[in-house]
């Protein structure tokens, strides 16, 4: 179930609670995850134990949120027979190794964890002992004191009169804050009672940073009137990462407050803008005996890990002033002071004080406001200061911290300088920018759409101006002259050229620049299996990050009166019922007539890029011609945009109609209804579709490895690929043949009416020669400059892998796919060229066959794969694996594509041999899909029917030969041979995918059909009969009846079973299709034979609807009216099917007689 208190919606398999002694435990309705001791993520085999902890990370970080009182967690996963403990700490997670529960041994040491939580101390199980929870009901008062000012109301008279209030159930924490003397190294302990935490912990490996406004008075003395802790001060608790001598911890937050207060408390101008220290320090454990130790990582884990690396310590702090955020200052007058006080004593921090602050962001700033309302600034949070003092030549010196929206250059780049005053006053620079572009009081928000008249749409252009200026600055040489080269940089040419042109003028030709330019340093390549190289400087790499330099294309809001007037036009698109073409022809004119000037605005609308795709079926050529051409300046940006991107895809999908026409010289650009230009009335020449499509691929094809990694250009350059081929495009109502996505193509038929189903579209159409030579340039351009890291990369992308695997069919129908160095080949990290060991590849390609999104690319390699490489991967990745991927959710379809594409008879048996054992298994644990491969491959082989028949009759549990007649029954029901003896035969419930394996046993070469057979004529005939009339067995009967290699003397056995009966199984829904087949493989005989039951129980049949449409298919009312007739042409409809039965054969078979000559000749 889902946690009522969990905010990623994620469903806990298990949730352990502590109960105490003698209490009884009912099973709670909901679960929260504060009440949760720790959280047990389940599997149903132990190959899933990755994806069972990924889980488990995810969902006990919320237990960290809503249990203030946690310093560490514990977890279970339980994967098949192996379990795991996991325990997790503020820097790392620890798990057991697996505890097997079929072992004795896994059962004893996972007893003993479940007995050691039960016995063990309240520490150890993770919860903090010096922080208790209390809940109370406090006194009543005549004069309550209220929190935080006043609380008053006005009468009629305007005077203010106190208001009365109800006592209310008081909530709060009593925790014990250990304070240490550095002077008189001195521990203490004070009582610290604190309201519920204002600041929590949120995540799972991090300082634990949780923020408690309270007091040091007893609230049951003394309250607010809203049943609160009377707060005066702030607790801040956490484990930062600290030295373990106390004396050497140099950054100790504690110690830089009272560094501060000791040098600036006697400087009045500064009170108050500075935090100070009450008391505080490192919180500690009793260990029983009076004996106090540090509580800490090292303290926790002294019996499991002696060599911690990062040492991270429970400190407590109180400190006062509190104050308010930030974004609740009252004018900008206030901000400016309140940014002054705040960086006054910045100042004289860093400088008195030798201290850098090195966070200074929106979170770290409050505002304290005085009894006169007057507010002045704090700087608060020194946990990443730095004393200069201790530390000047300390690595520390050069490490980035701060909040990434107001970091530094210096800790944005993470280069060695040495970070210094002028960081944190760039961080103030970067806040007061953040304030001014999304304003004081407000939180930014992220809008999809583009306010044109927002002062800040302007400091596009001026950055770019920036840019070009610092560009020609530092590759300017001694002689003036431009090193980089020109060109399109993701927007208009023309302006690019424009602003260099400006910016060549300011600058001075003796200009110089330093010779060398920081350069981030690029991953390496050990570092992930993939990973996006956005670091190449290679000119001939395509380089997949451009999202900096290429954004969606904007033109602003469309004129209301338009969208007005589409709006009103989209009812006569959605049922185009014109009187006349001329009618028609006129309104299209008409709206495009409108719409003149802002076509480019309207595919970037929501609405008015839909109302585009209705108004381009009904549409002539010479219109979509002249609207394609409009898009060609500005090409990509419009691609990648999330509605125009759809318009162009429609466009696409109607210039592939076109083509063949085009091709045909059936299109002119005169066509009727076309658009008038001028007053000659000279119509415009526009582009034609080859040459439209032409442009469109050079524009793409720069840009290819940045469009597939784009979600809604991707789509595009798939169906641009099919266009350029000439292959047919799936039926666009069909979401799983769909270039479109299921969602897509739901909104689609819901809102844009009928798709794009021309007949063209599903057939192989004609391309001119220009766009098949464009479409391997294309394929060769893109093979050579997406670099290896690029490939590996959208082989598990859900976005780039649908592309590369359509380029990767494109290749195979070429001869190209397995050339050392392909497509292919970099995907596959070389396994092509070089399969020789490597374990980096087996690595990765192992982790491939588990991951959603590369399992889908990897079946299509297996059916792209020539034999020598599919056996390199069986061999290499499959062989001895596959009963456990066969298992597997998800590798289980990789292991289905491997077997339907065996290649040759050698591949076939080798594998089922290995699969033999797991064939019971496999059909029993909903994973027939496997066996229904490996009989596609027998069928298409014509080989290996014995094999896997004996892996059927070894699975089913079928051991002696009169077993074997009830084969057709434990197939259809998918159950094993004991278990079917047992069982109640008219409870069983029929199996689809059983009646799908009994279909393609059917179709086994040779005799293969006959242990089906030999089972079905050992069965009842009423047994038989009742499964006409079931969904699946009827298909079983149909499938048995209409096999083309079941002779037809055993064909008329079955039939002569349902004598007398053809009319009852007429009126019946599934019972009808068995008719159907029936006729079909009878001859003259006995097709009179089942016309003579039908006429003669006619009122019968014709009552049902699907008896009337049986008496239809047998042509009933001619054989009443004329038998003669009907009987001569039945005659000649069977001597068509013989006399084409003959030729097939004939056609098919001319081996075997030619072999059969020779063998004579040679006699």
């Amino acid at each position: 179930m889902s946690p009522t208190d969990s905010d990623n919606r994620g469903r806990v398999d298990i949730g352990l609670k502590l109960v105490k002694p003698k209490m009884p435990f009912v099973r709670p309705q909901t679960i929260t995850n504060a009440a949760m001791f720790a959280i047990a993520e389940a599997k149903a085999y132990a190959i899933d134990h990755v994806l069972a902890f990924n889980q488990l990370f995810r969902y006990s970080r919320p237990l960290y949120e809503r249990q203030p009182d946690r310093r560490f967690l514990w977890g279970l996963t339980v994967c098949g027979e192996d379990t795991y403990v996991c325990l997790f700490m503020p820097s790392k997670a620890y798990a057991t190794s697996a505890m097997n529960v079929q072992t004795p041994e896994g059962c004893r040491a996972l007893i003993n964890f479940f007995v050691g939580w039960s016995l063990c101390e309240w520490d150890r199980c993770g919860y903090d002992p010096s922080m208790v929870l209390r809940s109370i009901v406090p006194r009543l008062r005549r004069n309550p004191i209220p929190m935080a000012g006043p609380s008053t109301s006005e009468t009629a008279s305007g005077s203010q009169q106190p208001v009365r209030h109800m006592q209310s159930k008081l909530t709060y924490y009593e925790i014990q804050v250990h304070n240490y003397d550095p002077e008189s190294q001195e521990h203490t302990t004070r009582q610290y009672f604190a309201n519920l935490p204002m600041v929590n912990a949120d995540r799972l490996f991090s300082r634990h940073t949780r923020c408690f406004s309270g007091s040091f008075t007893d609230p049951s003395l003394r309250c607010g009137y809203d049943g609160r802790v009377i707060a005066t001060s702030l607790l801040k608790t956490g484990w930062p990462e600290s030295n373990m001598d106390i004396s050497a911890d140099t950054r100790d937050e504690c110690h830089m407050l009272r560094k501060i207060t000791r040098i600036l408390g006697g400087d009045a101008d500064l009170s108050g803008r500075y935090p100070t220290l009450v008391c505080g320090g490192r919180a500690r454990i009793d260990l029983g005996n009076g004996v106090m130790v540090d509580d800490s990582v090292q303290s926790i884990l002294a019996e499991v890990d002696t060599e911690v690396t990062v040492h991270r310590v429970h400190k407590r702090l109180v400190i006062e002033p509190l104050g308010e955020p930030l974004n609740t200052v009252r004018s900008v007058r206030e901000l400016i002071m309140v940014l002054y006080d705040v960086m006054s004593a910045y100042s004289a921090i860093s400088g008195r004080c030798q201290i850098l602050h090195r966070d200074i962001s929106t979170n770290n700033i409050i505002v304290c406001r005085n009894a006169n309302g007057s507010a002045h600034g704090t700087l608060i949070d020194f946990d990443f200061a730095l004393d200069i003092e201790w530390e000047r030549e300390s690595p520390t010196r050069y490490a980035r911290t701060g909040t990434l929206p107001f970091m530094s250059v210096n800790n944005l780049e993470q280069n060695e300088n040495v970070r210094t005053q002028l960081d944190d006053w760039e961080s103030l620079l970067s806040l007061v920018c953040y304030l001014g572009t999304f304003g004081i009081n407000n939180e930014p928000e992220h809008k999809h759409t583009v306010d044109t008249n927002a002062h800040i749409y302007g400091w596009r252009e001026a950055f770019q101006l920036f840019r070009s200026f610092t560009t020609i600055y530092t590759t300017m040489g001694e002689d003036g002259k431009r090193k980089t080269r020109r060109g399109k940089r993701g927007g208009d040419a023309k302006k690019q050229k424009d602003i260099e042109a400006s910016t060549e003028t300011v600058l001075p030709a003796s200009s110089t620049a330093p010779s060398t330019e920081y350069t981030a340093p690029p991953m390496d390549s050990g570092d992930s299996l993939f990973y996006f190289d956005t670091g190449s400087k290679d000119e001939n790499t395509m380089n997949v990050d451009k999202e900096d330099k290429i954004s969606p294309a904007s033109y602003g809001l469309v004129n209301p009166d338009l969208q007005s007037y589409l709006k009103n036009c989209e009812t006569m698109l959605d049922d185009p019922k014109f009187e006349s073409i001329e009618d028609r022809i006129i309104f299209v004119n008409n709206v495009y007539e409108e719409m003149k000037g802002f076509e480019l605005q309207l595919t970037t609308d929501h609405e008015g890029s839909r109302i585009l795709e209705k108004l381009f079926r009904i549409s002539s050529e010479y219109q979509i011609r002249r609207f394609f051409s409009l898009m060609r300046e500005d090409t990509i940006r419009l691609v990648i945009h999330r509605f125009s991107s759809h318009t162009i895809q429609t466009l696409l999908l109607l210039s592939a109609v076109a083509l063949e026409r085009e091709a045909h010289g059936e299109t002119s650009d005169l066509a009727a209804g076309a658009e008038i230009e001028g007053e000659d009335e000279v119509r415009t020449k526009m582009p034609t579709f080859e040459e439209l499509l032409l442009e469109l691929v050079n524009t793409l094809t720069p840009q290819w490895a940045f469009l597939m990694a784009n979600e809604y250009a991707s789509h595009i350059l798939r169906v641009l690929l099919l266009v350029l081929a000439g292959n047919p495009i799936e039926d666009q109502s069909n979401p799983k043949n769909s270039i479109k996505s299921k969602r897509s193509a739901k909104y689609v038929e819901d809102r844009n009416g009928e798709p794009i189903n021309h007949p063209s579209l599903s057939i192989q159409r004609k391309i001119p020669d220009s766009l098949t030579d464009a479409l391997d340039q294309l394929l060769k351009t893109t093979d050579s400059s997406i670099n290896d890291l690029v490939a590996r990369g959208f082989t598990t992308s859900r976005v780039g892998s649908p592309v590369l695997q359509q380029m990767l069919v494109l290749q195979s129908k070429k001869g190209t796919l397995e050339q050392p160095g392909s497509l292919l080949d970099k995907c596959l990290l070389n396994l092509v060229s070089d399969p020789t060991e490597n374990a980096r590849r087996d690595s990765a390609l192992k982790l491939m066959i588990d991951d959603i999104v590369g399992s889908h690319f990897l079946q299509k390699v297996m059916e792209l794969a020539s034999p020598k490489l599919l056996q390199t991967l069986f061999e290499r990745y499959f062989c001895g694996r596959l009963s456990v991927l066969s298992m597997h959710p998800i590798s289980n379809f990789v292991v289905q594509s491997l077997l339907s594409n065996a290649k040759n008879e050698r591949q076939l048996k080798t594998m089922i041999a290995e699969i033999q054992p797991s064939v019971g298994t496999l059909l029993f644990k909903q994973r027939p899909g496997v066996v229904r491969a490996l009989l596609d491959s027998c069928i298409r082989l014509r080989a290996g029917s014995v094999e896997i028949m004996n892996a059927l009759y070894s699975g089913l549990g079928i051991s002696a030969l009169d077993e074997r007649k009830e084969l057709i029954n434990l197939l259809a029901f998918l159950m094993p041979y004991k278990e079917f003896v047992n069982a109640d035969y008219d409870q069983l419930p029929f199996r689809i995918q059983g009646s799908l394996i009994i279909q393609l046993v059917l179709q086994l070469p040779g005799d293969g059909h006959e242990p089906i057979m030999n089972s079905f004529f050992a069965q009842a005939p009423d047994r038989m009969y009742s499964w006409c009339k079931d969904p699946s067995g009827s298909r079983i009967i149909e499938a048995i009846i209409s096999s083309e290699h079941i002779p037809l003397a055993t064909k008329r056995q079955v039939l002569d079973q349902y004598s007398n009966k053809y009319a009852d199984l007429a009126v019946n829904k599934y019972g009808s299709h068995i008719v159907d087949a029936c006729w079909k493989v009878s001859d003259m005989p006995y097709k009179e034979k089942i016309m003579i039951e039908l006429i003669q129980r006619e009122m019968l049949v014709q009552d049902s609807p699907f008896g009337r449409i049986v008496m239809r298919n047998c042509r009933v009312e001619q054989y009443k009216r004329r038998a003669d007739e009907w009987r001569e042409r039945e005659r000649s409809l069977q001597k068509g099917k013989r006399m084409f039965k003959d030729i097939f054969d004939s056609s098919s078979t001319p081996n075997k007689r030619s072999d059969k000559k020779s063998k004579k000749s040679k006699k």
